[in-house]
C-alpha cells in the first residue's frame, strides 16, 4: 500500500507544472524588450541626426518624406489618415 501511495504522490509531484497557470502577461507590450526601444520615433531620429552632425538638408528630407509617403500607400492604401492629420509619436 505505501509503494501505490508513493507512486501516486511522485506522479503528482511530477506533473505539477504542467498544471500550472501561464505566466501573466508583461506590463508593457510594444516596440520595448529589456528596456530599450527597438524603433526609434521620429524626435529620436532627429535628435541622433543632430547630434552627430548629419541632419539632412530640406531637399534631403522632402525626398525621404516623399519615398515614405509613396511607401504608406502602397502598404497602407485607403487606410491612411486624412491629408493634413499629423501622425501621432
Amino acid at each position: 500500500m505505501r509503494i501505490v501511495s508513493l507512486a501516486a504522490m511522485t506522479l503528482l509531484l511530477g506533473a505539477g507544472p504542467t498544471f500550472a497557470q501561464p505566466a501573466a502577461p508583461p506590463a508593457e507590450i510594444g516596440n520595448r524588450a529589456n528596456g530599450f526601444d527597438y524603433q526609434p520615433t521620429q524626435g529620436a531620429v532627429q535628435a541622433r541626426e543632430k547630434a552627430a552632425g548629419i541632419t539632412p538638408d530640406q531637399q534631403q528630407q522632402q525626398q525621404e518624406d516623399q519615398t515614405l509617403l509613396q511607401l504608406d500607400h502602397k502598404l497602407l492604401g485607403n487606410q491612411l489618415l486624412p491629408p493634413g492629420t499629423p501622425p501621432t509619436q
